[in-house]
């Protein structure tokens, strides 16, 4: 059994996998705002795991970019108290064993290139998956096996810039591909250009109160600022899409998130826009699905990474010596 832990800015997500079965799972409310809360919350969830599950290993996804293997946060926007933090170090100080420590999107990544079915029926070996989260990043599965890149930054697309003077990204620049495409990105896009459609519904909805769902559902029955910023998000998503085909050739494309991930209207338009950029017969046409894993992707794939990774490492037991 493999224990997976997912931490983001407001949760804490356990997971324990048993081949190909997730035998426990428990999302916790994430209180801590320093890195020891953060380390004690962590600490509180694995003695309850292990109180129950004889677990051989554990991996943890976090949100945020992660340098690979020595688990240090390079860029934690969502998580900000963890910036520059050897989260890897402390983790397996405080356990005694050794930890798989990688960005959310890496490991989910992975979770889906091993679980998607989809990915299993085509045979698939190249991967990437792209998490619309609370930003954009992307984790990459090279040859059936987790590719973190020379320094652990792999598949980090947020920030491509896609139109220069673009809408305001939270990293300080503009036209960024997370300011089109990540649900906060969306609602400020939403804001400004609902003055531009008097008949929205979505005029109705005070503006604080207002969440992607409602403007994904809106699109979905043709209300037309909805559909304009939709479109916009897909239009940019769709030439990512496009781009990562276009330098890594994978056979699958996964759109991952807690909610872009698993609206298949959305995942749909993004796939057609993507087409629609690609050379009819000399660019490569990968599949792009929606996640199947869902929220807890990152779980899965943390568990199956510390799988690989810990079991390549582990020394293989010696043959005794003929006589």
């Amino acid at each position: 059994m493999w224990l997976g832990i997912a931490i983001g800015p407001t949760f804490l997500k356990v997971g324990v996998v048993e081949g190909q079965r997730l035998v426990y799972r428990e999302v916790f409310p994430l209180e801590a705002r320093d890195l020891g809360g953060l380390l004690a919350e962590a600490d509180a969830a694995y003695r309850r795991v292990l109180d129950q599950w004889p677990v051989r290993g554990l991996g943890v996804a976090l949100q945020a970019v992660v340098s690979y293997p020595d688990g240090v946060v390079r860029h934690a926007p969502q998580l900000a108290f963890l910036q520059g933090a050897p989260v890897k170090f402390h983790l397996e100080r405080q356990w005694s064993r050794p930890v798989v420590v990688a960005s959310e999107a890496q490991m989910a990544a992975y979770g889906e290139y091993r679980l998607h079915p989809e990915v299993q029926r085509g045979r698939s070996r190249h991967l990437v998956y792209l998490s619309v989260e609370g930003g954009l990043s992307g984790g990459i599965v090279v040859d059936g096996r987790p590719y973190w890149g020379a320094h652990g930054w792999a598949g980090l697309i947020g920030h491509i810039p896609v139109q220069p003077d673009g809408p305001p990204c939270p990293c300080g620049r503009r036209g960024c591909l997370e300011a089109f495409v990540s649900p906060q990105g969306m609602l400020q896009r939403l804001q400004s250009v609902l003055w531009r459609h008097p008949q929205s519904r979505l005029r109705q909805i005070r503006l604080a109160n207002l969440r992607v769902e409602d403007v994904l559902e809106a699109a979905r029955f043709g209300d037309p600022a909805a559909q304009e910023v939709i479109e916009e998000a897909a239009q940019a998503l769709g030439l990512g899409v496009h781009m990562v085909a276009s330098w890594l050739d994978p056979d699958v494309i996964v759109i991952g998130g807690s909610i872009l991930g698993s609206n298949d209207f959305f995942v749909e338009m993004v796939a057609q826009r993507a087409r629609a950029y690609m050379l009819a017969e000399a660019s490569p046409v990968p599949l792009v699905l929606p996640s199947h894993l869902k929220y807890l992707a990152s779980v899965w794939g943390a568990a199956l990474a510390a799988e690989t990774v810990l079991t390549a490492a582990s020394p293989s037991p010696r043959r005794k010596a003929k006589r």
